[in-house]
């Protein structure tokens, strides 16, 4: 499995976010140098207008666009949105807006991004601003995430049909995201995109793409806090496209140095085993992580040999050939020097253990000839 990482693609997705970013900086400013010249009294109206026509959105979303040039226009008199609620049985809120992106049609998906900036600039809490779901609330960046990850298999079932989810909503969902990153370090939905995702040839490039934007900002596979983590989530990775494998653990490379060292802060052995487990629950992600890792010398499972060395030994007893293989073929010195708690070898600790078959035996012995001594 030959990848290279598309280095160039990367680079300006990267700076594509960040203009963006900057970009909504900028008119943040100059909406606050209007807003500072604005008396008490014309603050109140404006920003009760502001509310008033965001919540007649869900009323009458055929008129998407004629909300989004009164919103816009609000904004430009330095309208506030701090009167939006962020609960998510009150008024129509960014959240809301970004769940219903499912049912709405082109044309007012073009209208949805402009009013997801327009409330971005005006001061809208959109990490907070949640709609209903289940027993609780998501925010925009989740819903985003989550369509995002699922593709064009998703399905929203709306006026008595079930329908599934277009390229035009997705291509949307791609667009709104870099407007909800609010802060740095609000890394949850990076969990959300990676536990939707399916197989959408369709969307196959935005998927990517997203991939690549969540590596630009810093986010990893274990971004997030140990509760969220899964091991359905690490097999997504290793079924669904293989490739995606060599984006989110990349070979080394001087562009994507910030990015591993980022992944070598977050990967504790807890979060790994996690991973571990992932990998090892079906033969195809087995198969994909031998195939991918055997290719050359790789940092992640040197961060493993050395500073998880106990997962070896649990692949050993669990008989996990495929997962060892390229430890072997690559960490032979590092690995002879391996002790578990009762100072044995790795090659000691399968003679000794029950569990481990005779062929595993072998496979350390062939790979470290001096460990059979």
């Amino acid at each position: 499995m030959e990848f290279d990482f598309p280095i160039p693609l990367f680079l300006t997705l990267k700076k594509e976010l960040d203009t963006i970013r900057n970009d909504i900086e900028k008119e943040k400013a100059i909406w606050k140098t209007i807003r500072d010249t604005l008396s008490e009294a014309e603050m109140m109206e404006l920003d009760g207008d502001f509310f008033d026509t965001f919540d007649s959105i869900h009323l009458s979303a055929t008129d998407m666009s004629q909300a989004e040039q009164t919103l816009t226009q609000l904004v430009h008199k330095g309208a506030s949105a701090h009167l939006m609620t962020n609960h998510e049985l009150d008024a129509h809120n960014v959240g809301m807006l970004s769940q219903d992106i499912p049912i709405y049609n082109n044309e007012q998906l073009k209208s949805i991004v402009l009013i997801v900036r327009a409330a971005v600039i005006a001061g809208a809490t959109v990490d907070l601003q949640k709609a209903y779901v289940l027993n609780g609330g998501m925010n925009a960046l989740n819903y985003v995430c989550s369509y995002l990850g699922m593709g064009t298999t998703g399905q929203t079932y709306h006026l008595g049909e079930i329908n599934y989810h277009t390229q035009e909503q997705i291509r949307c969902c791609y667009d709104i995201f870099p407007l909800l990153i609010c802060k740095p370090g609000f890394d949850y939905p990076y969990h959300m995109f990676i536990s939707s995702l399916k197989y959408a040839p369709e969307v196959t490039s935005l998927q990517e793409n997203t991939i690549l934007r969540i590596m630009a900002l810093g986010w990893t596979p274990f971004s997030v806090e140990m509760e969220y983590l899964n091991p359905g989530i690490f097999n997504n990775i290793f079924t669904i496209n293989p490739q995606w494998l060599g984006l989110l653990f990349p070979y080394e490379h001087e562009q994507l140095k910030y990015y591993i060292d980022a992944v070598k802060r977050e990967a504790s052995a807890a979060a790994v085993k996690i991973l571990i487990n992932g990998v090892t629950s079906s033969n195809k992600s087995r198969k994909v992580f031998r195939t991918f890792f055997s290719q050359k010398v790789h940092w992640f499972l040197k961060l493993i040999v050395t500073d998880m060395p106990e997962i070896l030994f649990n692949l050993v007893q669990r008989n996990e050939r495929d997962m060892l293989i390229p430890f072997l073929k690559y960490f032979k010195r590092e690995i002879a020097s391996l002790r578990d708690e009762n100072n044995r070898t790795l090659l000691e600790y399968a003679i000794n253990s029950k569990r481990v078959v005779e062929n595993t035996i072998q496979l350390i012995q062939q790979a470290i000839p001096a460990a059979g001594k």
